[in-house]
This record gives C-alpha cells, structure tokens and sequence, in this order.
C-alpha cells in the first residue's frame, strides 16, 4: 500500500514541478507477506479510494541486498523493525518507522486487516 501511495505523491509533485520527486525510486518489499501474493482485496480498494493502484503489485520478500542498496527504508509496524533488523543489522541506521520519519507522534490509521485476521493500527 505504502508504495502506492507514494509513487502517486511523487507522480503529483513531479507534475508540479518539482524535480526532485522526478529523481526518486521507490520499490516495496516485506517481511511476512508470501513472496508472489498479491494485495488484499482490502488493500485495492483503499489505495483506489486514494489514486493508487495495487492491482498490478506482487509481494517479495525483503532480503539483505535489497536492504544494502537503499538509501532509507520505511516500516509500518515495530514487528516489521525486527524483521528488517533480523536480516541485515546494518540497514539499522537508514530504517524508520513510518510515523517515526514523518514526526507523527501516533500509529497511522489503516483501514484494513492484516493477514492475521487483526485490525491494523
């Protein structure tokens, strides 16, 4: 999801002018997610309601060298920090929590269910 969204804010702000927005690659990757999967139907939905869309994503695990060759690497949850951690403890130093990174002292509000069967935070 997180990437969705992304990519359209950074396709808006490049449309606007800002060529820094242009300049940046952003790719996804999680921790628990099967590698190939596709996004919930929950998750299509949400980004759709956003401008983004999922329809097209497939999950891939995060690995060592994806972590090596990012500049900064966002999480969602603090779980998703260990997962990181677990692979590459150097990717210590560029890896933040989301809300963490935008100064957002709560967790941020996600309209769907993890694959747990829980409600995200």
């Amino acid at each position: 999801m997180a990437e969705g969204i992304l990519r359209r804010l950074l396709r808006e702000r490049a449309a606007a002018g800002d060529g820094r927005a242009a300049a940046l690659s952003v790719s996804s990757a999680g921790t628990h997610a099967p590698a190939g999967a596709s996004a919930t139907r929950e998750a299509v939905e949400v980004c759709a309601a956003l401008g983004a869309d999922l329809t097209a994503h497939r999950a891939r695990q995060v690995t060592a060298e994806i972590l090596a060759t990012a500049d900064l690497v966002l999480v969602m949850e603090p779980f998703h920090l260990s997962g990181v951690y677990a692979r590459s403890p150097e990717a210590s130093r560029k890896t933040w929590l989301l809300t963490e990174f935008a100064g957002t002292p709560t967790p941020t509000a996600c309209p769907i269910r993890s694959g747990h069967g829980r409600r995200v935070p």
